[in-house]
């Protein structure tokens, strides 16, 4: 016989038939070793065929491996998980180990990481080794047979790739947590390291297991030690490198990305992920300019298959932040081409598509041309069936985010069946287009197919009511009843309808809060009005969260109340002092920001808005004496430095730059709340 699968199981009912399916017809036996089920697995497996092996688990994957080599009556041997699916021609893989003369094959193992199809890594790994030669796994988890076959072959040549693939379901976040696995990681490499002290391979994977767990103290630890420890020869050490710097990310220390990937760049001059992890790691320093740089090369180094890679580093993912830095820029042209060329390679990059859709807000299309510009230039993708699905839930998603409200409605209406993951949009867009009905029946039909429905739809429909001075839906007043702040919704309703009481307690003001930045985004602005008129210690609160949504033009008269009255902190203060500025009344902005910087010395972004400022007022001065003095060169030597100085200032990422829905926003005609 020529193939073999041979798995280890336990409690793995779910999944073991899609992977017995997608490979039993390739296969000639069919072993498997169980650990300790308890459902149905050994019944399902005995369907399939298989020679079930009942063994105690002892907490070491290798010795479980390692029990069903000595069953093998085939030539070579295969070992996959349960939650694992093989893929490709299962013909064209039997006559090419029927005819091998290799002693092993690497497959490629997509892990799936997330719930969009790009959220995947991608490495190889030898899956495919001969029978009976004597090979064992090794190690107590992530066990490897290849350390084997290096041991018994006498190169690497004897070891060969082959075309198929298998997709890895156990990385996706509900399995991972529903089976404990990083728990159980750390029991068993904790217990590893006990005896093999300082092992980089066990240090690394029980980092990993501690970031998944959430102890990144501890993870940063275990990997910085790894690393340490970790010889350049082996093959897991760019994979420790790449983590590091994510892990590095996540603790917000990308300066210690910079150190690092500085020293090991060198090594692994051909891996994209690096560049693309040194990008981030610039524009969390906000040096735009070598973070493009970063992503460009990402996407220029040849591809290595020998890595473990995150699938787009080197093209859709660092294309899409090219994009948006260039949007930083205000280069419209070059983000375009950048968003395009990421769509190139993944059409339904939410990213990339939310890109284009606000480049063309910026150009002021309607609604009805945007969404004409993005069928065309996604005609071919949409017309792919293997793709359809997936592009039209990643356009809905960028008209939504677009605040093209009610494009985004049409195109659900049209889709076959609504998506789980356009249903809490959708809601909200039939409210901002003044279609509460719709909305209300919505829910309803959400809680009618034992859907979760988030707070903050209810709220959104409860405060809808409140806008329109009309009842409350009955599904909003059974949901209010259920809550643990009940009370709270009828001292709002008693407060809006007639007034509110003098004293307000610290926690009727937390409750507060998201509803009022609930009213700022469905622009519920005669609600708004009246509760802050009640509550002026929100006043502040309600003028920055209109700022960050993009009504900066509404927040105007709120900010300078506010500083009148002396209210503004160094937050506020630097956030009225963006407005001025973006009014060219560089005099007043300057001192908001100078202002800001004694509230609030950590804001150092008013610096450069304080140093723009004085460049704008010396260009102004500079501008009248060339215009003045046309005889004196030295003026306009002077003007040009200082524009120059102003375009390199600019680019410094200092204020706020709207994007999308926000941007729309800055252009919103609706009065402003009166306080």
């Amino acid at each position: 016989m020529l193939l073999g699968l041979h798995m280890i199981v336990k409690n793995e009912a779910e999944w073991l038939a899609n992977c017995l399916d997608s490979i039993q017809e390739f296969v000639d036996e069919i072993i498997i070793v169980d650990t300790g089920s308890t459902d149905q697995t050994r019944d399902i497996a005995k369907t399939y065929g298989a020679k079930v092996i009942s063994t105690e688990w002892k907490d070491d994957f290798s010795m479980a491996r390692n029990s069903s080599l000595a069953h093998a009556n085939t030539d070579w041997i295969l070992y996959m998980d349960a939650d694992e699916v093989f893929t490709g021609n299962g013909n064209e893989l039997r006559d090419t180990l029927q005819n091998s003369t290799r002693h092993a094959y690497f497959v490629e193992i997509e892990s799936l990481i997330g719930s969009s199809l790009h959220e995947k890594t991608i490495h190889p790994s030898i899956r495919f080794f001969r029978a009976k030669e004597n090979y064992l796994f090794s190690g107590p988890i992530h066990e490897d047979i290849l350390p084997s076959i290096q041991e018994k072959t006498a190169n690497k040549t004897e070891i060969g790739k082959l075309a198929c693939k298998l997709v890895h379901y156990g990385y996706l976040p509900v399995i991972s947590q529903a089976k404990n696995k990083a728990a159980r990681n750390v029991f068993i490499l904790e217990k590893a390291l006990r005896t093999h002290q300082n092992h980089p391979y066990y240090l690394y994977h029980l980092g990993m297991a501690y970031e998944n767990l959430g102890e990144f103290e501890k993870a940063k630890l275990a990997i910085e030690k790894s690393l340490q420890v970790c010889e350049e020869k082996l093959s897991y050490r760019p994979t420790i490198v790449k983590d590091l710097c994510k892990l590095y990310r996540k603790l917000n220390q990308t300066y210690l990305t910079r150190a690092l990937l500085e020293r090991e760049l060198e090594n692994y001059s051909d891996y994209p992920d690096l560049y693309y992890q040194f990008g981030h790691a610039y524009l969390c320093e906000k040096d735009d300019e070598k973070a493009l740089r970063m992503f460009k090369k990402a996407t220029e180094v040849q591809h290595c298959s020998q890595y473990v890679t995150e699938a787009g580093c080197n093209h859709f993912l660092s294309f899409t932040e090219m994009g948006k830095v260039a949007v930083q820029w205000s280069a419209h042209s070059d983000a375009l081409n950048y968003f395009i060329q990421a769509l190139n390679f993944c059409p339904y990059y939410e990213e990339a598509l939310y890109g284009i859709t606000d480049i063309l807000i910026a150009a002021q299309l309607s609604d009805d041309e945007i969404v004409k510009e993005l069928n065309q230039l996604l005609t071919p993708s949409l017309n792919n069936p293997a793709l359809k699905e997936a592009v039209e839930v990643a356009l809905c998603h960028a008209l939504y985010y677009g605040g093209c409200y009610k494009a985004f409605i049409a195109r659900v209406d049209g889709l076959k069946g609504r998506p789980p993951e356009l249903q809490d949009q959708y809601v909200l867009s039939l409210l901002l287009s003044s279609d509460e009905l719709r909305a209300i029946h919505e829910v309803e039909r959400m809680q009618q197919a034992n859907a979760a429905v988030p707070d903050h739809l209810f709220n959104a429909l409860f405060l809808n009511a409140l806008e329109r001075d009309s009842d409350i839906p009955s599904v909003c007043l059974k949901w209010m009843e259920q809550q643990s702040n009940h009370a709270y919704y009828s001292q709002l309703i008693e407060g809006v309808k007639n007034e509110f009481s003098a004293e307000k307690q610290m926690n009727f003001l937390l409750f507060l809060k998201p509803l009022i930045h609930l009213c700022i985004t469905n622009r519920y602005y005669s609600l708004l009005t009246k509760v802050l008129m009640s509550c002026p210690e929100l006043r502040l609160y309600a003028a920055k969260m209109m700022f960050y949504e993009g009504y900066s033009q509404l927040a105007r008269p709120l900010f300078e109340t506010l500083n009148h009255d002396n209210k503004l902190d160094g937050e506020g203060t630097f956030l009225l002092g963006q407005m001025l500025y973006a009014e060219e009344d560089w005099a007043q902005a300057s001192y908001c920001f100078e202002a800001a910087l004694k509230l609030q010395p950590a804001i150092t972004e008013a610096h450069t808005g304080a140093g723009l400022c004085y460049l704008q007022q010396a260009k102004t001065e500079l501008t009248q004496s060339v215009e003045n003095f046309p005889e004196y060169p030295l003026f306009a030597a002077h003007l040009q430095k200082v524009n120059l100085s102003i375009e390199l200032a600019s680019k410094s990422r200092w204020s706020a730059v709207w994007r999308g829905k926000q941007r729309r926003n800055t252009l919103c005609q609706i009065p402003s709340p009166s306080v």
